[in-house]
């Protein structure tokens, strides 16, 4: 028991996650309350903070400010790591207790919502953005800005997180208001503010910025005619970070065409014509070192194995990124199955996707973190955690999808570099990493291959442009829409003749609006629409998540052609729900 011995009331709390000494059935509404948590409980914070440190083996300061400062350093420690049996509401009414004893610094504040962001506790990172007793306005509206753009939000005022940049000095957190101020100009195509704030900033302060933003201005430079811009960006990049040269392949292959890259950036991408993908597979055979044997017989059996075998299949599409022969072929092959009547079905297979498979056995990587990634997966799909018996139902399902499948997306060499490790880290210690060693490693296996056109995961974002959907639109008899969103919603390209509206995924999902049921509770019902409006020459595009996997296997046995196009449907909806990293 981490609560103090005699103080009933508050070991009670403590113990059931109940903050405000009544049990609530609605977690969003005990979360909308932890504002008004009673005064008792509150009004007892030295209690609480005096205990909790004892358990921490934290020694409870003295008037010295110094001693005050050690000992909210000892707490930004536990808060970055906390004991596993802390649930997060623990965690929640801790940092107010901590608040109220002027114990809880900025930058533990930080740790905590940076935490809960990242293992997808959105509901938890939404009301302390909201919660002004907590303090530390810098930090809660970064995490409002990074909720926003989690969730696709454009709304967030340019100039509010320019302002917020131009006085934020914590070191933590300056390069993360940086990456949002960059990330919102991307999506606004500013390339003035960009090229202002890029020129401001030391070649340190870029190296500290995130991979994928640079990616999304080099992009952006591209697109808007800017070629020598974009290959100074990526640079200046790479001189700091010579290791995620090949992250930036698809790009320096353009500009390499423009003739702007420098004599090394050339000498670089040579190396990768003609056939990147095979390409790439030999850097990473060649280049991955691994922190010891057992990593890199890891990174062998899981990763280059595999995709070493996709390649040599007969028919094979995974340099269909690079190859626009390739990209024509995808098409050609739906365009004739609409044309003849025949079914067919495109899915996809991500990370996420390990979800329904066997966890991969990786020497050094504790089992149970894979659990863990299944976890945080749901809360990130549909905010809560359905019985074992749907889940097991999820899986089966899924996994009968993909064996029926005719044209099956799996992770390609370039998709493999978005998440190498850095230097010293082993392969394996990111949920991304764990969950490509998962899908890659059940190919042939649990993932049957024989009699399918393999193609890259990413397909859906370099094949199936708006151009290439209204094509397939016009072969096909009917169209029909299945998402999260009404047809008033999508401007799509084409003309549905049916949608078929899903429950939305977590990310989308306001705390201001009624909560409707998650995916996962209706699914039966939507396999139901499905089944009455497949049939011959029927298109069916659906963006559903994992459960997107079984639904276009039941459009496919109805007899139509169904394409697994993700979030494609969220951008036709204006909402850029994908990071730039998710474009590889």
């Amino acid at each position: 028991m981490l609560w103090p011995q005699g103080s009933k009331p508050l070991t009670n709390a403590w113990r059931d996650g109940d903050l405000l000494g009544n049990r609530l059935d609605s977690p969003i509404h005990k979360l909308r309350n932890m504002r008004t948590t009673s005064s008792i409980l509150l009004g007892k914070a030295r209690t609480v903070a005096r205990s909790i440190a004892s358990r921490l083996h934290i020694r409870w300061p003295r008037a010295s400010h110094s001693a005050t400062r050690q000992v909210a350093g000892k707490f930004e420690n536990a808060f970055a790591d906390p004991p596993a049996n802390w649930s997060v509401e623990q965690q929640a009414f801790l940092a107010r207790a901590l608040c109220q004893q002027g114990l809880l610094s900025e930058r533990a504040l930080y740790l905590f919502m940076n935490r809960l962001l990242s293992s997808r506790e959105l509901d938890v990172v939404g009301a302390l953005t909201n919660d002004e007793s907590l303090g530390h306005e810098d930090v809660r509206e970064y995490f409002r800005g990074a909720l926003a753009q989690y969730r696709g939000d454009e709304s967030l005022p340019l100039k509010n997180v320019a302002d917020l940049y131009d006085r934020v000095r914590a070191p933590y957190l300056r390069p993360r208001v940086l990456n949002q101020l960059l990330t919102l100009a991307v999506r606004g195509e500013d390339t003035t503010l960009i090229t202002r704030r890029l020129s401001e900033v030391t070649d340190s302060e870029l190296g500290r910025l995130r991979k994928n933003t640079i990616f999304g201005i080099a992009q952006l430079f591209i697109e808007t005619d800017r070629p020598q811009a974009a290959a100074d960006v990526i640079e200046r990049y790479v001189r700091r970070h010579p290791e995620l040269r090949p992250y930036y392949l698809e790009q320096l292959l353009k500009l390499d065409d423009k003739g702007v890259l420098s004599p090394t950036l050339t000498k670089f991408s040579a190396q990768f014509r003609p056939s990147q993908d095979a390409a790439m597979a030999a850097y990473l055979r060649e280049n991955f070192d691994g922190v010891d044997a057992a990593d890199r017989q890891n990174f062998e059996r899981f990763i280059l194995s595999p995709l070493a075998n996709l390649r040599q299949r007969e028919r094979n599409l995974m340099n269909v990124r690079f190859s626009s022969e390739q990209r024509e072929t995808l098409i050609e092959i739906i365009r004739r199955h609409l044309d003849d009547g025949h079914p067919l079905s495109l899915l996809r297979l991500g990370d996420g996707e390990a979800y329904a498979y066997a966890s991969a056995a990786m020497s050094g990587i504790d089992a149970a973190l894979f659990q863990e990634d299944n976890d945080t997966r749901e809360r990130h799909w549909w905010g809560a955690a359905p019985s074992p018996a749907i889940r097991e139902d999820i899986a089966v399902r899924v996994r009968g999808a993909v064996a029926a499948c005719d044209i099956l997306g799996l992770p390609s060499a370039y998709r493999v570099v978005r998440d190498l490790p850095a230097p010293g880290q082993r392969y394996g210690a990111g949920r991304a990493q764990r969950g490509l060693t998962t899908v890659l490693g059940a190919c042939g296996g649990e993932i049957p291959l024989d009699g399918k056109i393999v193609t890259e995961e990413r397909c859906h974002q370099v094949v199936f442009r708006p151009e290439a959907l209204a094509d397939l639109a016009a072969q096909a008899r009917s169209v029909a829409v299945v998402s999260c969103w009404p047809a008033d919603q999508l401007s799509l390209p084409f003309e549905a003749s049916s949608h078929i509206t899903i429950p939305p995924a977590q990310k989308l999902k306001r705390l201001d609006e009624a909560e409707p049921p998650p995916l996962f509770e209706v699914y039966p019902q939507i396999l139901t629409r499905i089944r009455e409006t497949a049939g011959p020459g029927v298109l069916v595009l659906i963006g559903a998540g994992i459960i997107g996997k079984f639904l276009a296997g039941e459009a496919r046995e109805g007899g139509a052609v169904a394409i697994d196009v993700g979030s494609i449907l969220d951008y036709m909806a204006g909402l850029k729900t994908r990071s730039f990293v998710d474009m590889i």
